[in-house]
């Protein structure tokens, strides 16, 4: 008779109890019946699988704890990085209601659309210091990776003296093109044209102080550091807004109205200006 010869049987018997206890008489009983091997060997493999799948679970279990505490630290870092722009979107929404309510108890629907006109030109002279602070956060935050301290200096340098000139600027054209602007969207003769003027000259003072404001929470985004970049942006167009929103217009009118916003960047500077003179670890080390 041919001898048969199987290597996941053969080492099975010493690694696998189950078929270690068989005797050869038994084993001889498998010789003369070949296809038993084949659920002999099943059992052999399933053992040996069993063994495995044991030892890397255990393996697999601890790394997957680690995995699991990286990604969720990855997830709290993420997540307060855009904490600011989620302020800033449920701000935009909240105060623009309020501003409405409170322009229509004072000036009816003309006063409804003469915040609409501040609202749009708004948008294109912060659309500076926003693409400015945006447009700086990206090879800030790729050289503060990289651990190159130098760069940051003197990308933060340049961000400065922009700084310095660009809000008197920005007010001076405000001021100025004002009833341009407003022409736009509304005629000479009529009462919106007088109230959107007037109204953009007093709301345009806040942009002497917001381009400041706007610039260190950036930059504190681009640092990591999401949560004292959503305080910034909670004070300045949350908090502080909202507070002034209803506490000047009742005192001082449709010029409480337009001075809400000034006033809040205002106070949201000293804020704002400690947290630039705050620098990361890494700059302390050079």
């Amino acid at each position: 008779m041919t001898k048969i010869t199987f290597l996941p049987l053969a080492y099975g018997y010493e690694v696998c109890p189950p078929l270690a206890r068989w005797r050869a008489d038994e084993l001889s009983v498998i010789e003369k019946h070949p296809t038993l091997l084949q659920g002999v060997d099943v059992v052999c493999i399933f053992y040996l699988w069993c063994i495995f799948h044991n030892h890397v679970c255990k393996k697999a279990t601890a790394a997957s704890k680690i995995l699991v505490h990286c990604q969720a630290s990855l997830k709290c870092k993420n997540a307060s990085a855009f904490l600011s722009e989620f302020v800033d979107q449920i701000a935009i929404a909240v105060t623009t209601i309020i501003f409405n309510r409170t322009a229509l108890s004072f000036a009816g629907e003309n006063g409804i659309t003469a915040v609409s006109i501040i609202m749009y030109l708004q948008f294109l002279f912060t659309g500076i210091y926003f693409g400015f602070s945006m447009g700086i956060a990206t090879p800030l935050g790729y050289a503060y990776g990289n651990k190159r301290v130098d760069v940051c200096k003197i990308l933060e340098r340049y961000a400065y003296r922009f700084f310095m000139v660009a809000p008197i600027v920005i007010y001076i054209l405000t001021y100025s093109l004002a009833p341009l602007g407003v022409s736009f969207f509304s005629d000479s003769t009529s009462p919106v044209f007088s109230l959107a003027v007037s109204g953009m000259r007093i709301y345009g003072l806040g942009f002497l102080f917001s381009g400041i404001n706007i610039f260190s929470a950036i930059r504190l985004m681009s640092y990591g550091k999401g949560h004292l970049s959503g305080l910034i942006t909670f004070l300045r167009s949350f908090v502080l807004l909202i507070l002034f929103l209803t506490i000047l217009p009742v005192k001082f009118g449709l010029y409480g109205l337009w001075s809400a916003m000034p006033d809040a960047e205002f106070l949201t500077l000293f804020i704002s200006i400690p947290l630039l003179k705050w620098k990361p670890s890494a700059f302390s080390q050079k």
